[in-house]
């Protein structure tokens, strides 16, 4: 009874196991096909960080998406935090921003302060869901983040900009 029991814990916990590291080469395989030069990092459910984020921190670095229209591009931003957020440990925070076009003003955006409502980036925002959500297609990225998952905003650049 005791070996029947043992033999099926192994098999859940094998089978878990497997489907995690199979999410988890999947999500890696989505950040490649629409993330260049640099994937982004995806977040996981069951990663410890919040889903949720309230930022106030500058802007260090910024990728700009090439176009949006047809295909609805993203860039990336990179924020410095001025303020230290519960649950989450590090002192960056990198973020997706859809359209955000304007590579000749890159000035205007370096070091600027913002205060952000951000939300954890998943693959599955690949997909439109409705006019009112988040979602993107590719996102032009030169940001590495050393494996912090990354976040999205809805502000736009000029939102951005405006603060």
């Amino acid at each position: 009874m005791c070996r029947v029991f043992l033999i099926l814990c192994v098999t859940l916990f094998t089978a878990s196991s497997r489907r995690s590291i199979q999410e988890i080469e999947l999500a890696a395989r989505i950040a490649k096909k629409v993330s260049s030069p640099v994937p982004v990092v995806f977040g996981k459910k069951d990663d410890g960080l919040p889903e949720k984020l309230l930022v106030v921190g500058g802007i260090s670095k910024v990728s700009f998406s090439r176009a949006c229209g047809g295909v609805y591009w993203s860039g990336t931003i990179k924020i410095q935090l001025l303020q230290k957020i519960a649950d989450y440990p590090h002192q960056n925070v990198f973020v997706v921003v859809n359209c955000l076009e304007d590579k000749q003003n890159q000035k205007k955006y370096l070091h600027k302060v913002v205060r952000l409502q951000l939300s954890k980036l998943y693959p599955e925002l690949r997909k439109f869901h409705d006019p009112d959500s988040f979602y993107f297609e590719l996102i032009d990225n030169t940001i590495k983040s050393g494996g912090v998952p990354f976040y999205y905003t809805n502000a736009s650049g000029a939102e951005l900009l405006a603060q």
